[in-house]
């Protein structure tokens, strides 16, 4: 739920949120395309979902 109000409808259909390891959020994406646009928003996408969770507990996002 974090993960879709962090990204909004659009992006969250084409991604999904797999697991944390160390603070780092492992998602899956449909597309190559998709994956190096997502690459691009990264930091924005890091700080909304530490907004979300209360803590700075997501640190890097890597896209698979």
């Amino acid at each position: 739920v974090v993960w879709n109000e962090a990204v909004g409808e659009k992006i969250s259909k084409i991604s999904k949120p797999e697991r944390v390891v160390n603070g780092k959020l492992f998602v899956r994406v449909d597309s190559p395309g998709w994956r190096i646009e997502l690459i691009h928003l990264k930091g924005s996408i890091i700080k909304r979902l530490n907004t979300r969770i209360g803590v700075d507990a997501i640190t890097d996002i890597i896209f698979i």
